[in-house]
């Protein structure tokens, strides 16, 4: 199993990526019931981008079984691998944390799985979607400079001191650098 994380990071939000890492890192260092638990989670929220994404539900399911059925329910957008690997990895989840009848001899073969699984799944999933940093929208990815910047009034009173200034020249610096050129009136005390 390689470490793949540079990659997947490009394809996935930070918050849902932070789970997969963090489960990675538990088990590189032997922590493997805790990087189990660390790639259930990742996978229940990394779902619902995945169901988003690709446009298979408007609702994204409440729960790891019903975000698995739905991609059951779009084989023409999800392989039959893929919702199979989910299904295995929710079981050896659910056999690690529920079952407690027989000892855990086997915990850290079912992350090194669980792993295995998410790598499947994610190197589809890279196959299927653009980037995050390459699905930009057409005005984030201009050049902005003074022509092709938006006017925009900006309704301000002067500023009466040195603070307030700073603030309002940091404000209109940051509008300029988004392709917004703010218009203000200012006005001179009689």
């Amino acid at each position: 199993m390689s470490n793949k994380n540079d990659k997947y990071q490009k394809y996935i939000s930070k918050e849902v990526f932070l789970n997969y890492s963090n489960g990675y890192e538990a088990l590189q260092a032997g922590q493997y019931f805790a990087a189990s638990v660390w790639a259930s989670v990742f996978l229940e929220a990394f779902l619902v981008e995945l169901i988003n994404k690709l446009n298979i539900s408007k609702s994204p399911g409440k729960d790891l079984n019903s975000r698995i059925s739905i991609l059951k329910g779009a084989p023409e957008k999800v392989k039959d691998d893929i919702h199979k690997r989910c299904d295995e990895i929710r079981s050896q989840r659910n056999r690690l944390v529920h079952d407690t009848g027989l000892g855990k001899i086997t915990v850290e073969q079912d992350a090194i799985s669980i792993y295995s699984h998410l790598e499947v799944i994610l190197d589809w999933y890279c196959d299927q979607v653009p980037p995050l940093d390459s699905n930009r929208s057409e005005f984030e990815s201009l050049e902005i400079n003074s022509e092709n910047r938006i006017p925009v009034f900006l309704s301000t009173l002067n500023p009466d001191n040195e603070r307030q200034r700073f603030f309002l020249n940091g404000f209109k610096d940051k509008l300029r650098k988004i392709g917004i050129e703010p218009i203000q009136c200012e006005f001179g005390y009689l």
